[in-house]
């Protein structure tokens, strides 16, 4: 299998270091560039958006990466960025900062109805929806981009299909078990600082944290 080494380095930390197959990043007004093994040698800028690494093992990372530049020489990719993140990245930080707060003495009610670690977060978040649409699809009633919709491919059995949006912590084989496992996190940890993490918490006069749609079907 044809490789070449990537590293990535952000302020804060080596965000990767090793070998890789592709590399798909957000170039600054150009769209996004894929990088194979051999690709010629090009320095290019780097924009806001999410970057794909496919690793030898047969891998596929997504994260957000912020502005920054790439550089392809003899085979080795160096990228230089203000921020690189996994998704989860953005809840577990939130999460920390719930914890340092619970610490200091606010109770869980207060920071219930009162998400102050949420604060934390809203400057990544903010920069990461940006990007909708753009360097990463999601159903919100703009033209999506079907590059980046990943297609799962079927064959002739029956299957049955359950899609549900991010309101359910965990979703189900059916809509009850789904709605039971949600009653179940709002009483086990309404902060969503648990096993599960999210960018909220379950405010006490709602019986979620986030919009919930489920839907199950036959194919």
């Amino acid at each position: 299998m044809n490789t070449f080494q990537l590293k990535i380095v952000a302020s804060n930390k080596v965000f990767f270091d090793g070998e890789c197959v592709q590399l798909v990043l957000p170039i600054a007004d150009g769209g996004l560039m894929g990088f194979l093994a051999h690709h010629e040698n090009v320095v290019a800028p780097i924009e806001i958006g999410e970057m794909k690494i496919d690793t030898p093992d047969g891998k596929s990372v997504r994260a957000f990466i912020s502005d920054g530049f790439v550089e392809f020489s003899d085979n080795y990719a160096l990228v230089v960025c203000i921020s690189a993140e996994y998704p989860q990245e953005i809840d577990r930080m939130r999460a920390e900062e719930a914890k340092r707060l619970l610490a200091e003495g606010h109770t869980t009610d207060e920071l219930r109805r009162n998400d102050m670690a949420r604060q934390v977060i809203i400057p990544r978040m903010i920069e990461t929806m940006r990007q909708q649409n753009i360097s990463y699809s999601v159903i919100d009633g703009f033209p999506i981009p079907m590059q980046h919709v990943r297609i799962i491919t079927l064959d002739f059995r029956p299957w049955e299909i359950a899609l549900a949006s991010d309101g359910y912590p965990f979703l189900c084989p059916t809509l009850e078990e789904s709605e039971r496992r949600l009653r179940q996190q709002s009483e086990d940890d309404p902060l969503n600082i648990g096993t599960f993490q999210a960018t909220k918490a379950f405010h006490p006069d709602n019986n979620s944290f986030d919009d919930r749609s489920y839907i199950r079907f036959r194919v």
